[in-house]
């Protein structure tokens, strides 16, 4: 059961576009903070005191909520609301640099198509002009290869591992 189970949970996480884009490709990280706020410091699992965290600092996000956010500032921790900080006006700008990357890529992507068809076109057109060695030559069709003369008037055909073979 295992075995089939983990499978499926892999692609369900893969066919999803949230699960498989890191939180940090759909939200700002950072986040600046609006008001001055005592952070508790943890060791060993236990409260050990507190750290100040003063108004204007830049502290990391670890989750989002709908109203509240999870701060960190050097390993000490807290939950905060979102008005406290400017963490929306980043995820603002952060969508917005978001969509124009979009477009530019959508961009280059067909740009990018554009020059693939343009090569494709090019080869194509460089195929219809091929001109069979077959033309060029004396065909036997009897011994099925083709006849060429070198500078010496020299009658020969080419082998199969592409050497001259003299009659």
């Amino acid at each position: 059961m295992k075995v089939l189970l983990i499978p499926a949970v892999l692609l369900l996480c893969l066919l999803n576009p949230v699960a498989a884009a890191p939180s940090s490709a759909r939200r700002p990280s950072q986040t600046s903070l609006k008001a001055t706020f005592k952070l508790p410091v943890m060791v060993a699992g236990k409260q050990n005191g507190w750290v100040l965290a003063a108004k204007g600092t830049l502290v990391n996000v670890d989750h989002v909520r709908r109203e509240v956010i999870q701060i960190n500032l050097g390993g000490a921790s807290a939950w905060v609301k979102r008005t406290d900080t400017d963490f929306d006006q980043r995820l603002a700008a952060f969508k917005i640099a978001t969509q124009k990357l979009a477009t530019a890529t959508a961009a280059q992507d067909a740009a990018f198509s554009q020059k693939e068809q343009a090569a494709a076109a090019d080869f194509q057109k460089q195929h219809d002009a091929f001109d069979n060695p077959l033309n060029k030559g004396a065909y036997d069709q009897q011994r099925s290869v083709v006849d060429y003369f070198d500078r010496f008037g020299r009658r020969y055909h080419i082998g199969v591992f592409g050497l001259r073979i003299y009659d």
